[in-house]
């Protein structure tokens, strides 16, 4: 995690905000001092992107933590007589602990997506959820449901080209969905990346996928592995 120094405040910081330089600041420590200073715990609802960060308030003595709305930033943190260790890794905390429940480590927890904790000492930890999606929303119109359905998919893909040039493509609807819209949004021509085996040829989706490519007309990169790179990788990956 990076770490930002200021007067009142130290921030850890890992991940990305979209779309930062709406804020007119071009650095994300900033970014998030003034908006913590502004609204308290509650300026967390208002990012969008995917993220994990930790503010020490120095005047309040207490550790503000979070993580986006999906989870995509894991976020660890050990508590045991007082003491409170993070860390995006759990590989950095583990020497703490011994294995227990939650992840397979005693005094070792994951906090959840859209999530947040503010842990004070010799006080109860409070832990709370600020963010819940809409998962209902009555359409009749199917051409309005289908306007709206291609609004946010450009929205969501357009916000992650700056920092995704490329897009991991399976060959499935989803990642062929997410390619096809991300190469006529840039209007380049993309770099898409597929895994397959050598083995187990079933689960190989290594001919859909490129098929999509010489749709889209990407640079495609195929990469495949075997079951021995996938047991020499396995706990390197961890």
């Amino acid at each position: 995690m990076k770490r930002y120094d200021f007067e009142d405040l130290t921030i850890y910081f890992e991940g990305e905000i979209y779309k930062f330089e709406e804020y007119l600041i071009n650095n994300i420590g900033e970014i998030l001092k003034d908006l913590y200073i502004k609204y308290s715990f509650d300026f967390v609802s208002k990012l969008d992107g995917v993220f994990a960060f930790c503010i020490y308030d120095k005047i309040k003595n207490l550790y503000f933590c979070s993580r986006d709305r999906f989870g995509n930033i894991p976020f660890y943190y050990y508590i045991k007589n007082e003491k409170f260790i993070f860390s995006t890794s759990i590989k950095d905390i583990q020497h703490f602990s011994t294995f227990g429940e939650d992840t397979f480590y005693c005094d070792i927890y994951k906090l959840e997506d859209s999530s947040y904790l503010i842990f004070e000492s010799k006080k109860d930890l409070i832990k709370k959820k600020y963010y819940k999606i809409n998962t209902y929303k009555a359409v009749n119109d199917e051409n309005i449901a289908l306007n709206d359905l291609e609004e946010l998919l450009y929205s969501a893909i357009e916000k992650r080209l700056i920092s995704s040039p490329s897009t991991l493509l399976s060959g499935g609807i989803d990642s062929s969905l997410i390619s096809s819209i991300y190469t006529k949004i840039s209007g380049r021509k993309i770099d898409t990346f597929s895994i397959g085996y050598n083995e187990y040829k079933n689960y190989c989706e290594l001919p859909y996928a490129k098929i999509t490519s010489n749709h889209i007309n990407s640079n495609h990169h195929e990469i495949i592995i075997d079951k021995k790179n996938y047991i020499d990788s396995f706990y390197n990956t961890l």
